[in-house]
């Protein structure tokens, strides 16, 4: 009985062990899934910025190519601006020809604050960030607005684009 008793208490630690060593290589795979998770939002994120950078200043040239460019060039896209929605590059390419009136506007857009990135994955992200902008309306008075934009964006063959957005003042 003795002997049993001695037997049982062995296979009980070797089992423990067995169970610890597996626990703690669980854990650390976890912890590497983790560090690779990190490490990937942040690459993902140092590809964008400039990308945001470069949509600010094709905003500020009223640059409607240079800022088109950065939007997926396909019938999919989709923008929203202040409920009203645009389908498609093409769509979207006329509307904002019109609001920068065929890059004659005065607009000057600002950031308000550090966009934000939430990376959903390696190749999808979101960005979200607050805009001010100045212009001179039909009176020759200036016209200020605030805004919030969020854009999807999504690494294609062609690069980081834009699959969707959606703008909206804010009151």
């Amino acid at each position: 009985m003795k002997k049993l008793v001695g037997w049982v208490v062995v296979a009980c630690c070797v089992l423990v062990a067995g169970w610890a060593e597996t626990a703690t290589r669980a854990e650390t795979k976890a912890a590497g899934q983790m560090i690779t998770l990190q490490n990937a939002a942040a690459q993902v994120e140092q590809a964008l910025r400039p990308l945001v950078d470069e949509l600010q200043a094709a905003a500020n040239a009223h640059d409607t190519d240079r800022f088109m460019a950065l939007y997926a060039p396909r019938a999919e896209l989709i923008a929203v601006f202040n409920g009203e929605e645009f389908h498609g590059w093409d769509d979207l390419h006329a509307q904002q020809l019109k609001w920068w009136k065929n890059g004659k506007s005065d607009a000057v857009y600002t950031e308000r604050g550090s966009p934000e990135f939430t990376v959903l994955g390696p190749d999808t992200a979101v960005v979200t960030l607050l805009e001010g902008s100045t212009r001179t309306g039909a009176d020759g008075t200036a016209v200020k607005n605030e805004f919030a934009i969020s854009m999807v964006w999504k690494k294609l063959a062609e690069g980081w684009r834009i699959v969707y957005s959606h703008e909206s003042t804010v009151h």
